[in-house]
């Protein structure tokens, strides 16, 4: 907007060792949209493109639209090349060069973005009196004596901005015969599934030898391939999974780092839907030809990518149990780790097949630290990072005893990890755990299940949890905490978590509500636990009167005994923008089983806010096509009507089994079990008759009912009205 009469313009003048360019930026671009310019034309201020002098000398170059157009275009920049000459830009009186219609540099600021420090780029503030685009703008320039060099502008096509379009070449002492500087006029990126595509527009790039993206702070950088190139682009790709946030891209010829330009952040994903219907997953051993035999998913993370959801798991095989037998076949099992992903907990994929995905195995080497099994990951990344950490327990197997230790290997495509030689956190770095061998276990050392957060969110400090032994004459174990600033060196807490302590405790992790902490474990073979503790205290607080739930309470309990969770173990959570998800490896049915949380104020309770699970079936891992979904079956509602006494429903199966038949809210807390047992096949009529399991009325509302049969399930809607 006019300012005292004037229009404000800036420039760039990127300054380099015998090569030099000016960038010149209207503050408002949209000033210079009217009228496009096909071409830009650079001359002294005498008009001639040649300018003689043998003393020192204070000149005027004019950048000028073609005659044909009517204003400059919304960015370009001044280009030279200089012997051993340093080319200054004059800031004249802003009172001054604001009076006419020709836009003039009336200041100069120091570099103000790190690709401004990379490119030694300094800005020129340009006004003039005219209440339009400028249709011309001048550099007054002072240039030592018998310096010589050339110059031209470069600039994008405001009509295509894949196009670059020149001015003609100007020269003062006859010019030099070097190239001009490599220059990104901008750079974009096209960001789909895992393949990250970067396209760098501007002049000189048909000398870049590399292009790479570099964080802002430069605290990390990822070079890409090049895959197409020419003298005004230059397109490069890598594999990335996470959401790119802000950055620079930088190409490079033969001597170094040549030009940068901004890059912006992906777009926002939004959140998923969850599936109302479940889609388990049993995934088949591919090898054994007998269709029983099923890959256990246990111990798993959760982590959102560019493209969905990423759930890295245990793989526990059973048909080598099967074949071994139980105490020998646990040796030959869970050697690797299992990687499968969705974008709407519907459709599941792996990565490559058959299904037995591999992304982290034991390394067989006798003297690894993880070269007998590989357990339970945690993927962590650090806010505006690109490199995904999965933090795992390895066992090593040392004369028969097999000696936990915790673990991190890093990845930027989630497919291919590159795992650190030693382990970050060992028995021996934890104070309260006994460092001397003892019976309990085998004479194993115990140290594993680690889940890492940012704690506090921004802050670049880290908390890893993790389960140990607590003494060396006992079985109980307890969740402990270690801290860290980068990642890799971690420092144990000198107490435990407190009311944690049982005869196993393993698969920790922590995630807030509104108002409360909540911690999650599970104790040997029960359900998950939980426990909370208020936002103003720690999440690592060992002390024990800041946590409730003595001992800690069942996650079956809390739910009201929802049967979705009963033989849940090892839970996790997720947060995606508004959207809370929870999941946990069901050893019942050999899946991981998701459902969403659904928060609701709790006025006078002792937790400001409860969750229930946000369906009535949960939402699992899997490829329902080819699963064994038990005996067909169907639920119909056959009388829903004010006035008339109950629900009445239809149980249809093609054969005899057993099934349950329960109702739900829509918090989905069970409040009603209808049939629990054996059914013959056909139809079967059963009446619900309103009533909760305490025999009360239930309120108007609207319902589930969900009938189970084996792992096939059907849900019906029931509104109900008093």
């Amino acid at each position: 907007m006019p300012i005292g009469g004037a229009i404000g313009f800036r420039a760039s003048l990127e300054r380099w060792p015998q090569i030099r360019s000016v960038r010149w930026l209207a503050v408002l671009a949209f000033l210079l949209i009217p009228e496009v310019s096909q071409a830009i034309q650079l001359h002294w201020s005498s008009g001639a493109d040649t300018l003689t002098f043998a003393e020192a000398t204070r000149c005027m170059l004019v950048v000028q639209a073609d005659s044909a157009e009517a204003t400059l275009p919304p960015e370009w920049r001044l280009l030279w090349v200089g012997d051993s000459t340093e080319v200054e830009v004059v800031a004249l009186d802003s009172l001054e060069v604001c009076e006419g219609d020709t836009a003039m540099v009336y200041d100069l600021d120091e570099p103000a973005t790190p690709e401004d420090s990379t490119a030694h780029r300094v800005t020129a503030r340009f006004c003039s009196g005219g209440s339009s685009a400028a249709e011309q703008a001048t550099f007054v320039l002072d240039l030592p004596a018998w310096g010589r060099g050339k110059c031209k502008v470069v600039a994008l096509d405001p009509a295509d901005s894949t196009a670059v379009i020149e001015s003609n070449e100007v020269t003062f002492n006859g010019g030099v015969s070097d190239d001009y500087p490599s220059v990104i006029l901008c750079a974009t990126s096209v960001h789909q599934s895992l393949q990250l595509q970067v396209t760098a527009r501007g002049t000189g790039l048909l000398a870049t030898r590399s292009l790479s993206i570099v964080a802002p702070d430069s605290s990390w950088s990822l070079p890409l391939s090049i895959t197409s190139q020419s003298d005004t682009a230059v397109t490069a790709t890598a594999s990335v999974a996470a959401v790119m946030p802000a950055c620079v891209v930088e190409v490079a010829a033969a001597g170094g780092v040549s030009a940068s330009a901004p890059l912006a952040a992906d777009a926002i994903v939004g959140p998923l839907a969850p599936e109302s219907s479940p889609s388990p997953m049993i995934e088949h051993f591919p090898s054994d030809p007998v269709d029983t035999l099923h890959m256990q998913p246990k111990d798993f993370s959760m982590t959102w990518a560019l493209n969905g959801l990423h759930v890295f798991y245990i793989r526990h095989d059973m048909a080598t149990i099967q074949k071994f037998g139980t105490e020998l076949g646990t040796k030959y099992t869970e050697k690797n780790l299992g990687h499968v992903w969705t974008a709407d907990f519907s459709s599941w994929h792996w990565d490559s097949l058959p299904r037995d995905t591999t992304v982290l195995q034991v390394d067989t080497l006798s003297t690894r630290w993880d070269n007998w099994h590989v357990w339970a990951p945690s993927i962590v990344r650090k806010q505006n990072d690109i490199t995904y950490r999965m933090f795992y327990t390895g066992v090593q197997n040392v004369g028969g005893v097999e000696n936990q230790s915790i673990g991190v290997a890093t990845s930027i495509d989630l497919v291919n990890w590159n795992r650190q030689s030693a382990p970050v956190l060992t028995r021996n770095d934890v104070p309260w755990t006994p460092k001397g061998y003892s019976p309990t276990y085998g004479f194993a050392q115990q140290l594993r299940d680690p889940f890492v957060m940012e704690y506090p969110t921004g802050s670049g400090h880290y908390l890893m949890y993790f389960v140990a032994v607590l003494d060396s004459a006992s079985s109980e174990m307890a969740v402990g905490v270690a801290r860290s600033t980068d990642l890799s060196s971690w420092s144990a807490d000198s107490l435990p978590l407190a009311n944690t302590r049982f005869g196993f405790t393993e698969s920790p992790h922590v995630f807030p509500d509104k108002s409360l902490w909540w911690l999650f474990f599970t104790t040997g073979h029960d359900p998950v636990r939980l426990q909370t503790t208020d936002l103003a205290h720690s999440p690592a607080d060992s002390i024990a009167a800041d946590w409730d739930s003595i001992p800690a309470e069942r996650l079956y309990d809390y739910l009201y005994q929802d049967s979705t969770v009963a033989y849940w173990h090892a839970s996790e959570h997720l947060a995606v923008a508004a959207h809370d998800y929870i999941a946990g490896w069901d050893d019942l049915h050999l899946a991981i089983e998701f459902s969403e949380l659904v928060w609701q104020p709790t006025p006078g309770g002792p937790r400001p806010y409860h969750f229930a699970l946000g369906s009535a079936s949960a939402a699992g891992v899997g490829e329902p096509a080819s699963q064994p979904m038990g005996a067909p079956l169907a639920l119909v509602v056959t009388q829903l009507r004010p006035g008339l006494p109950g629900v009445k429903l239809r149980v249809e199966l093609a054969s005899a089994a057993a099934v349950q038949l329960r109702v739900y809210d829509v918090m989905g807390r069970r409040r009603r079990t209808l049939l629990d047992g054996a059914l013959p096949a056909g139809a079967t009529a059963v009446t619900w008759d309103g009533r909760d399991g305490s025999g009360a009325m239930a309120g108007s509302g609207v319902y589930f009912v969900r009938l189970s049969c084996g792992r096939a399930q059907q849900v019906v809607k029931v509104p109900l009205l008093r």
